[in-house]
């Protein structure tokens, strides 16, 4: 009696993990994302002011730090053929965008003065994704949709070098802290390969912002040289808050991180990615 019982018992423990392992996966994927409402990043500036030319121009560059390369991991389960959900954690790494300013200028003593600022900024995010599936088709080809959130820790580095008559200057910010929400959507289409392995391609829709909480200058150098030890905390660091007052009657806060206000960074995106699921 006891035999079959334990038995019994073993035949149920399977029979149930069999039936919830059919419906688990895991997939490796990665992709590139174009930018979706973009927004100004910076601007293109050149001013000429000498004897024989007076001259103004200005250009604005527009993009979102969503475009660029991006891989994941994906954990989910299906509850049946039609309907599941999963979880993607990726890793964003953006597009390089560039930016200048550049000046000439003649002074009425005739010195000529010319100099540039060029900038460089890239930025990466972590970003988790969880998200309900809606599958149709048979079991070789599946047609599916998704619709989820996304949340993102983000981080945005601005490279600086600035030349001129006295020297060249190159800097470095960083700016990160603070959580991103977003919202996603996915279109894509299943193809059962063997048993287990399936290959997926899939067009997603990102929209999301990101706010920095803090920035911090990482390197400065002039010729060559490490400045960094001589600025102070006020000068290198910096918080971004959504209001601040500034008093002639404020104490010293040059230990202190500065403040400015809050900006919100573009992240938006639409691109393809291609991937691998295995089924559990």
């Amino acid at each position: 009696m006891k035999k079959k019982i334990l038995s019994l018992t073993l035949f149920s423990v399977c029979s149930l993990a069999n039936v919830f392992s059919q419906g688990f996966f895991t997939e490796i994927s990665g992709g590139y994302s174009y930018m979706l409402a973009p927004q100004e990043i910076g601007t293109n500036e050149s001013t000429i002011d000498t004897d024989t030319e007076n001259k103004e121009e200005y250009e604005s560059v527009k993009g979102s730090y969503g475009q660029g390369t991006n891989f994941g991991l994906k954990l989910g389960y299906m509850i049946n053929s039609n309907f599941g959900f999963d979880l993607n954690t990726s890793y964003l790494i953006s597009s390089k965008f560039e930016s200048s300013d550049s000046y000439k200028y003649t002074y009425d003593w005739g010195e000529n003065v010319e100099g540039s600022t060029d900038r460089l900024d890239q930025a990466k995010m972590l970003r988790f994704n969880p998200s309900f599936i809606m599958s149709m088709g048979n079991e070789k080809i599946s047609p599916f949709t998704k619709i989820g959130v996304v949340f993102g820790i983000g981080s945005v580095e601005q490279n600086f070098e600035s030349s001129g008559s006295d020297g060249v200057y190159k800097y470095t910010r960083l700016l990160n802290g603070g959580l991103s929400i977003g919202a996603s959507a996915e279109i894509g289409l299943k193809l059962k390969l063997t048993e287990k392995l399936s290959f997926v391609g899939a067009v997603n829709f990102l929209a999301m912002n990101y706010a920095p909480k803090k920035g911090e200058y990482t390197s400065v150098t002039y010729n060559g040289m490490d400045m960094l030890d001589l600025l102070q905390t006020s000068d290198k660091e910096v918080e971004f808050v959504d209001g601040y007052s500034v008093s002639n009657s404020d104490p010293d806060n040059s230990n202190q991180p500065s403040k400015e206000l809050k900006m919100y960074m573009p992240f938006s995106s639409v691109g393809l990615n291609v991937g691998i699921r295995f089924s559990l």
